[in-house]
């Protein structure tokens, strides 16, 4: 049995917009739950960033990191 890979490139906000925050995960639910619950101490729980806006499915986690840095870049999804 062959195992199907999933990766997210993932983009959360504060309510105002201002602040982003670009991840990768590969398991979508679980890492926004740990985001809007503070379980992930960082900048993000600071800055009070729970809001996501945008995430993207990859096959290799090697593509999801890719687009994380396009993203960061400010060159991202410009397929």
């Amino acid at each position: 049995m062959i195992k199907e890979h999933k990766y997210y490139t993932y983009i959360l906000t504060h309510n105002r917009n201002h602040i982003f925050y670009v991840g990768v995960t590969n398991n979508i639910e679980r890492r926004v739950f740990e985001h809007r619950n503070g379980t992930y101490g960082s900048h993000v729980g600071k800055f009070n960033i729970k809001k996501l806006v945008y995430f993207e499915v990859h096959q290799w986690i090697q593509e999801a990191i890719k687009e994380k840095k396009l993203l960061k870049s400010g060159k991202g999804n410009g397929r």
